[in-house]
């Protein structure tokens, strides 16, 4: 495109897209994550660390076992991280104003409002994910079934009502807030750093790193906020609300 900015869908469709990739990728390890996250509920042991999951996992249900509920994280990824991807550079240029260069708060404003507006729109997908990924460690005559993304979201529409797709959103909007605050803004703003103050070019190892410390300051922020997440979602009634 040149100098000119990309157009608005051409970012949703290649942040989807580069989501969609990463999390082929990061899967495993995101479901894994909502086990531990789920460790410990109702008063049960959770002395299981990362590695042990990991394998117990693939005892129990095979390689494949590590992958469910991949097509509603594929789903989420759109809705999500093309929503907040696309929209952080016009909120940012909203709260830039007639600035030359967008200020710091410009950045971490544009990454909570972006980030907040991608979770509320995804999180019907984020219920049938949380699902599907911790359905195996319940009993049998407990488990939902979801065969997919689709088939979860039509089930509990029908059995639970379409307020459903909204539980957890409290949470939901206020860890992705947090989340693209970081990943964006701290992301930008380092990366300034680097180029102007360490004196690196603008390249790779300068992105590498700028993503390594984002990424890092983002999932140390937003942990408590996604562990209420997954057991709001993944209740069964026992939870009044995020509080």
């Amino acid at each position: 495109f040149g100098d000119k900015p990309m157009p608005l869908p051409m970012q949703w469709i290649l942040g989807s897209a580069s989501s969609m990739a990463a999390v082929t990728f990061t899967h495993p390890i995101d479901l894994v994550k909502v086990r531990l996250q789920l460790q410990g509920e109702g008063g049960a042991a959770s002395n299981v660390g990362l590695m042990r999951t990991g394998v117990n996992i693939v005892k129990q249900d095979g390689l494949r076992g590590l992958y469910s509920g991949l097509s509603a994280s594929y789903l989420r990824q759109v809705f999500y991280s093309g929503t907040r991807i696309a929209l952080y550079p016009v909120f940012r240029q909203m709260l830039q104003g007639s600035s030359k260069d967008p200020s710091m708060m410009a950045k971490f404003g544009a990454g909570l409002i972006a980030g907040s507006v991608g979770a509320a729109i995804a999180n019907p997908c984020d219920v049938v994910l949380v699902r599907m990924q911790s359905d195996s460690r319940l009993p049998p005559e407990s488990r939902r079934g979801y065969r997919n993304i689709f088939d979860g979201l039509l089930r509990i529409t029908r059995e639970e009502g379409p307020t459903a797709l909204a539980k957890g959103i409290g949470p939901t909007v206020a860890r992705a807030a947090v989340t693209t605050l970081a990943q964006l803004g701290v992301y930008d703003v380092v990366k300034e750093h680097l180029i102007s103050g360490a004196g690196m070019r603008d390249g790779i190892p300068v992105h590498f790193w700028s993503s390594m410390i984002a990424g890092l300051l983002a999932t140390c922020m937003n942990s408590p906020f996604d562990v209420v997440k997954t057991r709001v979602m993944n209740s069964k009634g026992q939870y009044s609300g995020p509080i």
